[in-house]
């Protein structure tokens, strides 16, 4: 719309408006002259004004709602609420009033927000409302949103819900009297977007987001609050959708143009009003001057008027923010974020709002962000700008290696030809023809063999090719392989960890000599990363977390790298989050994982959207899934667990039905069969639970039976019995609970057997004799016959956990100090007992 269509649209609306309500509609008709598009912009900001001539340009409190000019008189404040006695009012909404409060009950002390419901003409809606807002919150567990701690009634029967208390600064005044820079600004909003993702992930919209709903500790940690307007938009009644124009709850400043236009909502309202505050975090200024306008100048800016470009607005600042955040800060890719985020029309926006926080990411670490739409020549002076020394270094060596290879090509020429011939045939033998066989029955003893004959091969090779690159990048890979035989925990192996960490770190310091000669070879990268972690899981056996840790962090690394050079690529972002998450998981801090696992299932799933076909990411969609569940269960919330553990069990199964002689494939689902039946066992549902466990057992029985060399297969068959062992007792089978405790014991034995530094079978042994011991006491009514038969049992479990290396270890390890706290107590009976 022209500045002078936009005088004469308003011109005939005020007009408009000066006539009777029920002449409205003939006058527009009328003045128009059967010009349709100037009608209908009439007509639908004529609607627009009726509807909220009553409040919208009125701010909102911080906590909620504009108040009705109808409102009643405030109530007189509460007491109490519950076992909370109120402190002093906090805010005022049209529905509530929030409380400082703090719980007084003698359980504990501790300071709270509550809010309260109001009472008046309009309680049987604002109870609909208030219920609903509470079961929002009651869905959302994050870092950065403010949780829900508890609810209840009044002894006056007014509803009332406990928060967080958050005692903060809005975001932008935070940022404003804290002098951050523009990085610092940045990592905060990346904090509010992750919050605003997890909303999402939840099928929940925030709808009325603002600097007063995030308020910042003086920690640093932002936190979302008042999901008073927020949208559920699952499908079906249950969804207790709200009507779609609620526009004078909402502030102007922040409300999208689908809003005032009140229309359906969807995610991307959400990022247009993340838009304006990043805008505003940026340049200390909204986009829209809007508060001393009518609605229809709000309605005008924020649907029709394109905003100024962030760096522009910060050259025509007066605002002290400008000694801070400069214009040249933000010209180029922050200008276009934030525009991209504001567009007008929602297809255009971002697609979600984990892409625009990924865009941030990508800007902070120097990457091309997908907002600037960049030609070959941005992203060229984008990596030129992170590798300025290099580039210079690289264009010089070229030229050199352009000059030499012209000098000797045709000397060598007839020696290459020979040895790329022998390299081939090598290559063949190690990579091809054991990748080939790896999933057979019975295959492990021969995969050891042509690994070991090729990598002396190849090593000969080596010696007379004057240390070739591709060459060593061969060798390096065919040692992580061997590794993988001697003691990969996610393929048949010979229980070798020793050896498999002796390969390993073979393999990583070639790959590393490469990468210092070659920094930016992606091939290097992700060989060294996959190096790392399989290593990693050598120690993570072994009770090394020193070692592990250091390890993880240069997976991570290295990762990372390979994402944001490749941010086209969503497999290598998914590839990064995974080992971001798989980390969190390992250092026991579930809360955190889960969230990054989540992160990690939506770029797992938008890579897969891409390759359909590829059996890698469909095996990663099942590996989160089921490592996603094992951390809702540590945090209680068992039938997420569940569901993602079916979900995890549904692509294993259709993997393996896609290649029967998969063996990891059928491994990991039988690791499905044996979650879901431990989940299904803590239900009582030992029926269930039974036949999961049986199943699983049926899978590692065949794998262990075909294959005399794969010790994984047996290691794997005693933890399942230990874990069945429960369920056989408690469903009343207690001989079979028995006998499977007894297959462990002996299973584990022979794994600490063949290494004595594997501390994960050292400690699954010492769980077996315990649980066993704990048994028999069980069978024998505890009568001294059971103590005496007991006793054994507890002594050979002390015995074991007695060579675990107890300090260092990772936290999310399987805990042994309390195991051996309860061996040595029952111990200790055994002998008051047989006294």
């Amino acid at each position: 719309m022209t500045p002078q269509q936009w005088l004469r649209v308003k011109a005939l609306l005020q007009a408009a408006l000066a006539q009777p309500a029920g002449a409205r509609a003939n006058f527009v008709e009328g003045a128009c002259a059967g010009d349709t598009e100037l009608r209908g912009e009439v007509e639908d900001l004529l609607r627009f004004e009726e509807e909220n001539q009553a409040g919208i340009s009125l701010p909102v409190t911080k906590w909620h709602d504009a108040v009705p000019e109808s409102e009643p008189a405030a109530e007189a404040d509460l007491e109490r609420a519950g076992p909370y006695r109120i402190v002093r009012r906090l805010g005022e909404g049209g529905m509530g009033v929030v409380y400082l409060a703090e719980r007084d009950d003698g359980d504990y002390r501790q300071q709270v927000a509550v809010k309260v419901m109001k009472s008046g003409p309009h309680a049987a809606e604002f109870a609909r409302r208030f219920r609903r807002e509470r079961q929002v919150l009651a869905e959302l567990q994050h870092p950065n949103i403010a949780r829900l701690i508890d609810s209840g009634a009044t002894s006056a029967g007014q509803l009332y819900y406990v928060m967080e208390y958050v005692d903060g600064l809005p975001v932008t005044t935070y940022a404003r009297d804290h002098k951050l820079t523009v990085r610092q600004r940045l990592q905060i909003f990346r904090h509010v977007c992750s919050a605003v993702t997890h909303a999402h992930r939840k099928l929940i919209i925030h709808g009325d987001i603002k600097p007063g709903n995030i308020l910042v500790t003086p920690d640093g940690t932002p936190k979302l609050l008042d999901f008073g307007l927020a949208r559920v938009f699952r499908e079906g009644p249950a969804a207790d959708q709200l009507p779609a124009s609620t526009v004078s709850m909402l502030t102007p400043d922040y409300a999208s143009p689908e809003q005032v236009r009140g229309e359906r909502l969807t995610t991307s309202t959400d990022i247009y009003s993340l838009g304006v505050l990043l805008y505003e975090l940026l340049c200390g200024q909204s986009p829209y001057s809007a508060k001393e306008q009518s609605p229809l100048e709000i309605y005008h800016a924020i649907c029709e008027l394109e905003p100024v470009r962030p760096s522009a607005a910060m050259r025509k600042s007066t605002r002290g923010n400008a000694a801070i955040v400069t214009a040249q800060q933000l010209k180029g890719d922050l200008d276009d974020i934030v525009l991209m985020a504001l567009r007008k029309e929602t297809e255009r926006r971002y697609g979600s709002v984990e892409e625009l926080e990924r865009d941030i990411e990508r800007h902070l670490s120097g990457f091309p962000v997908r907002a600037s739409r960049g030609s070959s020549l941005y992203r060229f002076r984008k990596f030129v700008s992170r590798h300025r020394w290099g580039v210079a270094v690289t264009l010089a060596g070229t030229l050199l290696s352009i000059a030499a290879a012209g000098a000797i090509w045709w000397q060598g020429w007839q020696a290459r030809q020979r040895f790329n011939d022998l390299r081939q045939l090598a290559h063949a033998v190690v990579f091809d023809l054991h990748d080939a066989i790896q999933d057979l029955p019975g295959s492990t003893a021969a995969r050891r063999l042509l690994v070991e004959r090729a990598l002396v091969y190849l090593r000969t090779l080596d010696a007379s090719g004057g240390k070739n690159r591709d060459l060593q990048m061969e060798i390096a890979l065919a040692y992580d392989k061997i590794g993988q035989v001697q003691g990969s925990p996610g393929r048949a192996n010979t229980g070798d960890l020793s050896g498999a960490l002796e390969s390993f770190g073979r393999a990583r310091r070639i790959l590393q000599s490469l990468l210092r000669a070659a920094p930016n070879d992606l091939k290097i990268q992700d060989a060294l990363a996959s190096a790392d972690e399989h290593q990693a899981d050598i120690h993570e056996q072994r009770g090394e977390a020193p070692l592990w840790r250091q390890l993880r962090q240069e997976a991570t690394v290295l990762r990372w790298k390979i994402a944001n050079e490749h941010p086209d690529m969503p497999a290598y972002r998914a590839a990064a989050l995974w080992n971001e998450a798989y980390t969190l998981s390992g250092e026991n801090r579930p809360a955190e994982s889960a969230i990054a696992y989540e992160k990690a299932l939506t770029a797992n799933l938008e890579a897969s959207a891409r390759e359909p076909d590829n059996a890698a990411l469909r095996r990663t969609t099942a590996r989160i899934h089921r490592n996603l569940a094992s951390g809702y269960q540590q945090t209680g919330r068992s039938n997420e667990a569940l569901d993602h553990h079916r979900q995890a069990q549904r692509i294993d199964k259709e993997r393996v039905a896609a290649a029967p002689r998969d063996m990891r494939a059928k491994l990991e689902l039988s690791w499905d069969y044996t979650e879901i039946g431990w989940l299904l066992h803590e239900r009582h549902r030992n029926r269930e639970a039974d036949e999961s466990f049986a199943a699983a057992l049926v899978i590692q029985q065949k794998m262990a039976d075909s294959d005399s060399q794969n010790s994984l297969a047996r290691l794997e068959i005693g933890k399942l019995k230990v874990t069945a062992a429960p369920t056989c007792e408690d469903a009343g089978d207690r001989p079979r609970a028995i006998q499977y405790l007894q297959d462990a014991t002996r299973l584990f034995e022979e794994a600490v057997t063949l290494d004595p530094s594997n501390d994960d079978a050292r400690y699954h042994l010492g769980w077996a004799w315990s649980a066993l011991g704990d048994l028999y006491i069980r069978a024998a009514g505890n009568a001294n016959s059971g103590w005496k038969k007991a006793s054994p049992c507890f002594a050979r479990a002390r015995e074991a956990l007695g060579h675990l290396k107890l300090e260092g270890r990772l936290e999310g390890d399987l805990n042994a100090k309390p195991l051996i706290a309860h061996v040595s107590q029952q111990l200790a009976e055994c002998r008051g007992h047989q006294d």
